[in-house]
């Protein structure tokens, strides 16, 4: 494992490979109207500090405002000192900048990460519909059972009659269970019929299926409870139940009898970002990517930064079609209340807590991409979910869910590889760093296959695989750094025709 002395060495040497180069300046000359004009065009020329800036702003586009966080721990209610509500906006600052430094260095674990939330709501959303379906079932052998009993208190000729007229029908099969004698084609009730017990409330639960948008929200953290104190005299605390809690708590039908429901135009006032912002976000990345598509054509040089943005708009493209419909920046959470006479204990809801959470540095970064064994304790229960861990649901192993994310990284990689090595023939300060380049580019766009491939061949030998995959992984993360040191080493030995602007600049 690289120390961060032996890291900071690294940039130091990088940063002086090629002094034989030089610092030198350049000072266009522009000269002003002498007097009043209606229109001035822009210089036919751009300069460093224009490409610093303008690969700087999209890269932060790509890299910060993208994300999705999870709710952050609730504020205490009241009057708050102003010291206690920076320390809050530096901790949700801090959450931030964590995410953009993990996007910046492996954006494809980001990529799978957004994927296998999308699938594990879709995934809980079927399972609301099977629990629903369940449920009917179930109320309909209630109603049936009650019924039966009901017939069987009244009187002999009663009950044939009771019999005889009633069809019930299966909402499973839609046919009729109950038979008896000769039955009109369509029967009738003699008198209301009123069941010996009283039905619950979520009996006849329609069992609409919780949107994606829904889904997300609970996995979030948006759904909390009140639980009882660590100790007796303690005063009550906030659990955070997730999406598949929930669902676990209203199968059980205990202490939940229906299922939370948050109007859509509810759900997105809380959402900090609207459609407007989003398509906003994913216009101005796609007005970076033209412009810098449009000095390819025009065989005009273009920086290594500049093909980082491009590799950077395409994985964040891929994150906001994942994140679509998740709601962004929701800071406030929604009260359940339990049927408990009682507060609950936070032991009690724990056994509910089924799903399986991995953080993104663990999972992609140590080694990435590698099937860790997921452990539940990463939080404590009940805990606010950070924004940099993943919630993965239990699925089966056949199912989408377990396998598409990794896909999805996989691809993510070899795409942001990929238009890295654009850059193969670019000029570079020295031919040490030009190879440097080449290979970092082929490894981080084949990461993927030589990873898959590994798997699959040091399948049964545990202690080899691990070993593999910590030189791999470590690899990947000098690969990374060689790409992100030469990006900007590279801003300072550009060659003259990449101050010639674009087009798209000449035009605007």
């Amino acid at each position: 494992m690289p120390s961060l002395r032996s890291v900071r060495a690294f940039f130091v040497v990088l940063s002086l490979a090629a002094t034989v180069h030089g610092f030198t300046t350049f000072q266009p000359i522009c000269t002003a109207p002498s007097g009043p004009v209606s229109f001035v065009f822009i210089p036919n020329s751009r300069g460093t500090l224009e490409i610093i800036w303008g690969c700087v702003f999209a890269i932060f586009a790509c890299t910060w405002t993208i994300h999705h966080p999870n709710l952050p721990r609730q504020r205490r209610k009241g009057p708050r000192p102003w010291t206690e509500n920076m320390k809050c906006d530096l901790r949700d600052f801090w959450e931030a900048t964590k995410l953009a430094l993990y996007t910046i260095i492996a954006p494809e674990a980001i990529v799978s990460v957004a994927c296998s939330e999308l699938l594990s709501a879709h995934w809980i959303r079927g399972e609301v519909e099977r629990v629903a379906e369940r449920k009917r079932a179930r109320a309909w052998q209630r109603d049936r059972s009650s019924i039966t009993t009901t017939a069987a208190g009244g009187s002999d000729s009663g009950q044939k009659t009771l019999v005889e007229s009633i069809n019930l029908e299966d909402p499973r099969t839609g046919s009729s269970t109950i038979t008896g004698g000769s039955r009109p084609e369509t029967p009738t009730f003699t008198e209301p019929i009123k069941p010996h017990c009283p039905l619950q409330d979520n009996a006849h639960d329609d069992g609409n299926a919780w949107t994606v948008a829904e889904i997300q929200y609970a996995n979030m953290g948006g759904f909390t409870t009140l639980v009882a104190g660590p100790s007796p005299g303690q005063p009550p605390s906030l659990y955070h139940l997730t999406a598949f809690e929930i669902l676990n708590l209203w199968d059980e039908g205990h202490l939940l009898h229906s299922l939370p429901r948050i109007d859509e135009d509810a759900l997105y006032d809380r959402s900090k970002c609207d459609l407007f912002l989003k398509t906003l976000s994913v216009v101005e990345i796609l007005w970076s990517v033209t412009q810098i598509l449009t000095r390819l054509a025009r065989h005009l040089a273009v920086s290594p930064m500049e093909l980082a943005v491009l590799a950077f708009s395409s994985c964040a493209v891929l994150i906001y079609c994942f994140y679509w419909q998740k709601p962004k920046n929701v800071y406030t959470t929604i009260n359940i209340p339990l049927a408990s006479p009682t507060l609950v204990s936070p032991s009690v809801l724990a056994t509910y807590r089924r799903h399986n959470e991995v953080h993104i540095v663990r999972e992609f970064l140590l080694p990435p991409f590698y099937r860790l064994k997921y452990s539940p304790g990463i939080r404590p229960p009940g805990a606010p979910l950070s924004s940099v861990t993943s919630l993965r649901i239990p699925t089966p192993t056949s199912h989408p869910a377990n396998t598409l994310p990794r896909i999805a990284g996989y691809f993510a990689a070899a795409l942001f590889g990929g238009i890295h090595a654009v850059a193969w023939f670019f000029p570079f300060p020295t031919r040490t760093e030009r190879v440097a380049w080449r290979c970092a580019t082929v490894y981080t766009a084949l990461c993927g296959p030589i990873v898959f491939s590994m798997d699959f061949m040091l399948g049964g030998r545990k202690k080899v695989q691990k070993s593999v995959f910590c030189a791999l992984t470590w690899a990947y993360v000098v690969a990374r750094l060689v790409i992100i040191g030469e990006m900007v080493r590279g801003l300072f030995y550009l060659p003259g025709d990449s101050f010639v602007p674009t087009w798209s600049v000449n035009t605007a």
